[in-house]
């Protein structure tokens, strides 16, 4: 007998929305944008991801907006996006987060900042910033996530 696996409607809801962005970013942008705003953590993610495909300064626009509005605990949802919009803007603002949030999130956003392993430049930009910081969990994360 075949295992099979219930898929819930935050998935599907999620899915449903990178399509958009994917088939109609520009016109689907407030209709994804809408769920930062969700009850449901899984569906502000999923939003924030679909978002951040489009790379745009747009996407980082209404993240950094998210941000500035969520507490906390729940800023940890939007590293990952950060990460993957792939923009200059997103990035420092990463390292600024790994520079002066609590370690917690700086340490989430140096595992996130990992899909960048190969950038020399910024595997520089970072180290510099841990090394200011001289927080050991903090630089225990980068060596972990950028062992080589």
């Amino acid at each position: 007998m075949l295992a099979t696996s219930r898929i819930g409607a935050p998935e599907i809801t999620g899915e449903c929305l990178h399509g958009l962005m994917q088939l109609a970013p520009n016109p689907s942008f407030d209709f994804v944008a809408a769920y930062l705003d969700s009850p449901s953590e899984q569906l502000r993610q999923a939003a924030a991801l679909a978002l951040a495909q489009t790379h745009s300064s747009k996407a980082f626009e209404a993240l950094r907006t998210r941000w500035e509005a969520s507490p906390a605990f729940e800023r940890r949802l939007l590293i990952l996006p950060f990460a993957t919009l792939r923009l200059t803007e997103a990035l420092d603002f990463l390292l600024a987060v790994v520079e002066t949030e609590n370690e917690k999130l700086a340490c989430e956003a140096v595992s996130a900042l990992k899909i960048y392993q190969h950038d020399d430049k910024l595997k520089t930009r970072l180290n510099d910033v841990i090394q200011k910081r001289a927080a050991p969990a903090v630089t225990a994360s980068f060596r972990q996530a950028f062992r080589s």
